[in-house]
């Protein structure tokens, strides 16, 4: 059995804030695995991401 990579602490609080889905973790069951997502939601946790990327740009820079 092939063992799961740890999901990502960035992408895990941008799914709890924007879209209310309290961990990325595969539960191995449908109803907990798959969510209804609203595009509203979906553009609000793209543009997290995005933000997140650009924040972390500039501190490199």
């Amino acid at each position: 059995m092939k063992s799961q990579t740890p999901p990502n602490p960035l992408f895990e609080r941008i799914a709890r804030e924007q879209l209310g889905i309290e961990t990325l973790a595969e539960q191995k069951r449908d109803h907990l695995d798959f969510h209804d997502v609203g595009v509203n939601g979906l553009h609000r946790a793209l543009q997290a991401a995005f933000d997140a990327g650009r924040q972390a740009g500039k501190a490199e820079a």
